[in-house]
């Protein structure tokens, strides 16, 4: 991974680094000598909705490593959600829940309404019983902690992927 040498390293650069080794080796690519497009139409378009921007990279740099899932966008707030989920067209929202601007819950409600062909993830630091019954009753698919490892984090989202 591309990581300055004597870079900062805090706890999510530790995960992440982690995840990129694991990930490295276990690459596939598409066998050169074939035409078959098929690599491309698996790939998970997913759309970040995170307003810190150390996390949101993080979240890019692990899903950019990944031959399955691809970054077709971030949101800093969730003010124009609905509309971005819209021209986007993302397999997979990850989404933040202490956002400024409009409530990320309220959005998330009506992503629901707008019946979109689009799974959310909830990644917040908003784990409570009841936080946790308010994303799944306004259309989450899962909420992980972003006290978890990244990990989680990728495999929530191809299970998302996979309905």
């Amino acid at each position: 991974m591309p990581f300055r040498q004597n870079a900062p390293v805090c706890g999510h650069t530790r995960q992440l680094w982690r995840a990129g080794f694991k990930v490295k080796r276990n690459m596939r690519e598409p066998d050169k000598g074939t035409t078959d497009s098929s690599f491309e139409e698996k790939r998970i378009r997913v759309l970040c909705a995170e307003d810190a921007d150390d996390l949101a990279f993080m979240l890019e740099t692990l899903f950019g490593f990944q031959p399955d899932v691809e970054v077709v966008g971030r949101l800093r707030d969730a003010d124009h959600l609905v509309s971005e989920v819209k021209r986007l067209k993302p397999d997979v929202l990850v989404l933040d829940l202490t956002m400024p601007g409009v409530s990320p819950l309220d959005a998330l409600a009506e992503l629901k309404t707008a019946a979109l062909d689009c799974r959310v993830v909830v990644h917040s630091g908003r784990d409570d019983s009841e936080t946790v019954r308010t994303a799944l009753a306004r259309g989450a698919h899962s909420l992980v902690s972003k006290g978890k490892d990244f990990e989680d984090v990728l495999a929530a989202v191809r299970s998302a992927a996979r309905g």
